[in-house]
């Protein structure tokens, strides 16, 4: 049996952007973002079209975009190839995504963080800046490097090229998914001892 590559759009969109599996989504991003704690208990997938209040600005089509219960937006992306200024459009859709939040008359403090979550099948850093599969960055003052009190806008970027462990050599559920996302479409058959929600993704 030869299951499909889930790093293809469709694929992608199917596994973790369908509104009747949300269950695969959060195990995802609990295993991400909260080194597998429960963390996350619900999550709404919102339409991935972000329009622009201003004719002259851009449009963005997300690959995924949910909301949490406290109002924090997360927006998916997965990269099958580099193109030019793709590190730009991260930021302007994560940014994009925060400045549409407001309506006029209503204030700053209704802001919710926005956290864009973008996964490459390619390399972004050179392994001077970074040798490690997953990268975080969010705003901090740089002499004295602590966060800005607002931290409201963090990219997180998953390489998976750097993913080069074996199915013995799993330690984590974020590893089982890096393994999962890298390989699924090189597998025959479902490996033994898969963590639930990962084998639901096959």
């Amino acid at each position: 049996m030869k299951f499909i590559d889930p790093k293809i759009d469709f694929a992608f969109k199917k596994i973790f952007g369908s509104a009747e599996h949300t269950d695969v989504l959060i195990n995802f991003l609990n295993a991400i973002l909260y080194d597998g704690n429960q963390t996350i208990q619900h999550v709404t997938i919102l339409n991935p079209y972000l329009p622009s209040e201003l004719q002259e600005l851009k449009d963005t089509y997300l690959d995924i975009q949910a909301q949490l219960t406290d109002g924090s937006f997360i927006i998916i992306e997965m990269q099958m190839v580099n193109t030019v200024a793709f590190l730009k459009r991260i930021l302007y859709n994560a940014a994009k995504r925060y400045g549409t939040e407001l309506i006029k008359g209503q204030p700053y403090n209704k802001l919710t963080p926005v956290l864009a979550l973008t996964i490459t099948n390619f390399s972004i850093f050179d392994k001077e800046q970074s040798s490690v599969v997953k990268t975080h960055f969010q705003m901090y003052e740089k002499s004295g490097q602590f966060d800005y009190p607002a931290n409201d806008l963090q990219l997180i970027f998953i390489e998976l090229p750097k993913f080069q462990k074996k199915f013995a050599q799993l330690q984590t559920i974020a590893d089982t998914w890096f393994y999962f996302l890298r390989t699924a479409n090189r597998l025959q058959e479902v490996p033994p001892n898969m963590p639930k929600q990962i084998e639901k993704a096959f």
